[in-house]
């Protein structure tokens, strides 16, 4: 495994008066490159008939993931009158991801190490997102109050080895978000959207575990959902308490859609899937600091619930799995 990651930030931040008015400029670059190889060695064994099923071979999987983001984005404040403002922003975001796959295979009676074409391809993917904000806000003391409505247009190129035909994508999104701030209280509402990952829109089979074959699927678009979060931090003395709930609300999301054959065989593949998919997650928490002649001990405490609601399909038939999750720690 050989992996590189840079980072650059540039920040630029200036008050052009003292009711609120604000301009603000911040750029970011990002290299990372992570070549990886995974050596395995296979001896898949189906019964009863062991005899004429027994398969050995040695495989090299080696993956190239490389990947160049760069972002600029403006931000202006203007005060409107007493207590209220406008926030406005532009960003431009371009991109290139990069993902290809080189797998070679050995079997007992050949030595060479041969290309298996199938698990073999390249990717590149190039973004650029194009986006523009405006929001209006209020704020006196502890209370705060923001509406923001967010439009970003997505242009993706796909390119990909001779066997597959490069194609584009453009998307437009109107995102709108807010949030309400009272004396520590803390509400954030968005509805937003969330972009497929390159693994799995890559059109390669990755069958480093012969018992669970997955598949990628480059049709993949993004897809939509609510967020909720609503928390509260506070101190009294010596003590530190928080509480927190939220949750994600989808009716439409990427799911991996299963195939199980007659060796067993699990076949899974990501698909653009209508249908709710809901999670929810909240905890509290206590925090103090104890002190004694010459020491300090300090105690935290978390209780904390998960519960999750998400489609299956496998072989065809679908249901809904439901898991629910309960928790606690304790730190000295």
């Amino acid at each position: 495994n050989s992996n590189l990651n840079l980072n650059a930030r540039l920040y630029f931040n200036k008050k052009l008066n003292n009711k609120g008015r604000n301009l603000g400029i911040n750029s970011s670059f990002n290299k990372s490159k992570d070549d990886n190889d995974l050596l395995s060695n296979f001896q898949r064994i189906y019964f009863p008939n062991s005899i004429d099923s027994t398969v050995y071979f040695d495989q090299l999987r080696t993956k190239y993931v490389n990947n160049q983001n760069f972002s600029i984005d403006v931000k202006y404040t203007e005060p409107l009158f007493k207590n209220f403002f406008t926030d406005l922003a532009i960003e431009y975001q371009p991109g290139i991801r990069t993902n290809n796959v080189n797998t070679r295979q050995q079997f007992q009676m050949d030595t060479d190490w041969s290309i298996i074409d199938d698990l073999s391809n390249d990717f590149e993917r190039k973004e650029n997102k194009v986006g523009a904000s405006a929001g209006l806000r209020y704020q006196k003391g502890k209370v705060q109050f923001n509406f923001n409505v967010k439009y970003d247009n997505l242009s993706f190129t796909n390119y990909f080895n001779e066997e597959y035909a490069s194609f584009d994508e453009k998307y437009q999104f109107l995102s709108p978000s807010a949030q309400i701030n009272l004396d520590g209280w803390r509400l954030n509402y968005r509805y937003d959207y969330n972009i497929p990952d390159i693994s799995q829109l890559h059109p390669i089979t990755d069958n480093t575990n012969p018992l669970y074959i997955r598949e990628g699927n480059p049709d993949l678009t993004p897809y939509r959902g609510h967020e909720l979060w609503l928390s509260k931090y506070a101190y009294s003395g010596k003590w530190k308490y928080r509480v927190y709930v939220g949750g994600n609300f989808r009716n439409e999301s990427i799911l991996n859609i299963s195939r199980i054959d007659a060796d067993g065989v699990t076949y899974s593949r990501p698909v653009n899937f209508s249908g709710s998919a809901n999670s929810i997650y909240s905890g509290t928490g206590l925090n103090h600091t104890f002190e004694m002649k010459n020491q300090k001990l300090t105690v935290d405490l978390n209780v904390f619930g998960n519960f999750r609601s998400e489609p299956f399909i496998i072989n065809e038939q679908q249901g809904i799995a439901i898991n629910k999750s309960i928790g606690t720690n304790i730190s000295f």
